[in-house]
């Protein structure tokens, strides 16, 4: 099961390296994403340091330990283990399985966006509701070409074997 660290510094202005020197210290899979955000691979890491809680605690005291105030947050994905470390205070872990419901409510905020995108995002309406149908789709059964594992047959083709 893959779970992932964020080390997230509260004052960008706090050495970077240093912060990357804790998370090395942990694990040796690490990723610098620049901007004050360190990913960390916690997978397989519990026999040493124990439970997510624990270690995501570790590595905050680590950090103090050092003179950087810094939030953790441990999901199953980066975006997951992201939004923990921007919206929680300290430590927050999402439990397995939980990434989804802990997004699903986030702001768009939370990510580094450009502007036209950001934009363009917070006006979308976001995806259909599962079994919805697109306007003008008569009422009953939906195409069997468009049913997840539907199989779409070929049409026939509009010309004559003789070219016609």
């Amino acid at each position: 099961m893959t779970r992932i660290t964020c080390l997230l510094l509260m004052n960008e202005l706090q050495a970077h390296s240093t912060l990357l020197q804790v998370a090395l210290a942990h694990s040796p899979r690490v990723e610098d994403a620049g901007a004050g955000c360190i990913y960390l691979d916690a997978s397989g890491l519990q026999s040493l340091f124990g439970d997510d809680a624990r270690l995501a605690e570790r590595l905050r005291d680590a950090a103090f330990a050092v003179g950087l105030a810094i939030r953790v947050g441990v999901a199953a994905s980066r975006l997951g283990a992201l939004a923990a470390a921007r919206l929680g205070a300290g430590v927050t872990v999402v439990e397995p399985g939980g990434d989804a419901a802990s997004l699903a409510t986030a702001p768009l905020s939370l990510l580094t966006l450009s502007e036209p995108l950001a934009t363009r995002l917070s006006r979308s309406s976001g995806p259909a509701p599962r079994g919805s149908r697109p306007s003008g789709w008569p009422a009953g059964r939906i195409p069997a070409r468009s049913r997840p594992g539907g199989r779409c047959r070929p049409s026939r083709s509009r010309w004559s074997a003789s070219g016609g």
